[in-house]
């Protein structure tokens, strides 16, 4: 619908522009400039914003990511990463990180009447060359529990319970790839960050993988399971702050001067 749209706008532009060639070639010799009256500036309409103010900037972008496991063994996994980007700087924005990676071994989850110790085989590789928002679940196995859920806060800077972007938490990213990995038995889950992006996932061998990333032009939430009674949960927070509006009074001081400096000028025959 956008291209239609775009199209018709194109050709009633050149439609426009050369039915305004012929006029011109037919009509009288121009006089020169003049000033428009108020008469026919009062019949015009048009959209006034205020230029290089920071109404509309954003002053903090952050996601977190956290990703849970609990497996019929008893494990319990976890990899979390809270990714932040400061925009004070407006031409280099400051990036920090926060990981948190953890297995802990509990009591074996009660299997099912129907539960059994099969193992199957999945593959979402595929879902990692596709931009945008990706959401994927592939189970091949009985009495599972699997969902991604994403969320979008967008809030002012001056909103009440709004944190300042100096109290936003992590470690400023240097650029250098900076990976924490635990381990037990089969289990493993890691939280990385590099020059790509970030990325949280977790994986048990013979059972599935979990896996969360943000990265330029993507994000995604993909859960493959191979094994019977598992329970999966992959949440992501987006959270974006925008930095504080104008005043009032400043925005009328600004549209007044604007006002006062618009004079209309025509062509005259």
């Amino acid at each position: 619908m956008k291209t239609s749209l775009s199209l018709v706008t194109v050709a009633l532009g050149f439609a426009g522009v050369s039915a305004q060639v012929q006029a011109m070639e037919h009509a009288p010799a121009a006089n020169g400039m003049s000033e428009i009256g108020d008469e026919e500036l009062a019949q015009m309409r048009g959209r006034w914003t205020p230029g290089g103010d920071s109404s509309s900037t954003v002053a903090y972008f952050g996601v977190t990511m956290n990703s849970s496991w609990t497996s019929t063994s008893g494990q319990q996994l976890q990899s979390a990463m809270t990714v932040g980007m400061s925009f004070d700087d407006q031409n280099t924005p400051t990036v920090t990180f926060q990981p948190t990676v953890t297995i802990v071994s509990t009591n074996p989850i009660p299997t099912t009447a129907n539960g059994t110790t099969t193992t199957r085989s999945v593959d979402s590789s595929g879902l990692n060359n596709v931009s945008g928002l990706v959401q994927g679940v592939q189970v091949a196995g009985d009495a599972n529990s699997a969902d991604n859920v994403t969320s979008v806060t967008v809030r002012n800077e001056r909103d009440v319970g709004t944190p300042s972007v100096a109290q936003q938490p992590g470690t400023t990213f240097t650029g250098q790839p900076q990976q924490s990995t635990v381990r037990d038995g089969n289990a493993t889950a890691t939280a990385r960050i590099d020059g790509s992006g970030a990325r949280v996932a977790l994986s048990i061998a013979g059972q599935g993988q979990v896996q969360q990333w943000i990265r330029s032009g993507s994000l995604g939430q993909v859960i493959a399971l191979g094994a019977d009674g598992q329970r999966v949960h992959n949440s992501m927070q987006i959270d974006l702050v925008q930095r504080s509006l104008a005043s009032n009074v400043s925005l009328s001081r600004d549209f007044a001067q604007s006002i006062n400096q618009v004079r209309g000028i025509g062509l005259t025959y």
